[in-house]
């Protein structure tokens, strides 16, 4: 939690490389039994960035890609599991995939760094 506290929403603004289908293909080549994706869920993409952002492309291509049937996790932090844009894939892949979704709100995710303490 230290490590993501340092990740503000200050630090984040106008992000355009939230690439989740390539951090799973990456982690896919690594032929693990689990993976743990941790993101707020918003995919997005630039002229200079172009990324996938179509969520059934998406999932077709981790289907193909998971021929070991490694278990996804998702954490999901700061979204909203219902109106946020990209909570359907972040549900869809924990479930396809025999995973959990972990929602961590604004303010669970206040509290856990206080528990925590500061970033260092």
């Amino acid at each position: 939690l230290r490590y993501l506290d340092k990740f503000t929403p200050e630090s984040i603004q106008g992000n355009s490389n939230t690439n989740i289908l390539t951090a799973l293909e990456v982690a896919l080549d690594l032929d693990p039994s689990i993976i743990v994706l941790i993101t707020d869920g918003l995919l997005t993409t630039s002229p200079n960035y172009p990324i996938e952002v179509n969520k059934d492309v998406i999932l077709e291509k981790v289907r193909e890609k998971n021929v070991n049937n490694a278990v996804i996790y998702v954490v999901a932090l700061e979204i909203n599991i219902k109106r946020s844009p990209g909570a359907k894939l972040l549900v869809s892949l924990a479930e396809e995939h025999n995973g959990k979704i972990k929602v961590v709100d604004t303010d669970l995710l206040h509290q856990y760094v206080k528990q925590d303490g500061p970033a260092e």
